[in-house]
């Protein structure tokens, strides 16, 4: 490759970067948060995974994934105390009751 179509191959990757970014300008992100995961998905699919906008929406299935993870982890813990709570009285009032007295 001659050194006149480098040149021009760069600037026409630069130009792209340049016009990716000024795309995500006037974005708003909240748009996507208020996707639903079908419409989040074509969103997504409709870029190529070195853009902005596949990054964003890969950035938001993260997201989604850890509120997801966080919820069910808060389920375990009151459910794990409720538990030992259950435990605690139930060997208290066996404790503190004697058939032998």
């Amino acid at each position: 490759m001659s050194e006149p179509d480098e040149r021009l191959k760069r600037t026409q990757e630069y130009e792209k970067r340049w016009n990716r970014i000024f795309e995500m300008q006037g974005f708003d992100r909240s748009k996507l948060e208020k996707m639903s995961d079908a419409e989040l998905a074509a969103w997504q699919a409709m870029y190529e995974p070195t853009n902005l906008q596949y990054r964003l929406a890969e950035h938001i299935w993260h997201e989604r994934l850890a509120e997801q993870q966080i919820a069910a982890s808060r389920r375990a813990t009151y459910i794990a105390a409720a538990a030992g709570l259950i435990g605690v009285l139930l060997g208290w009032l066996l404790s503190s009751w004697h058939p032998f007295h």
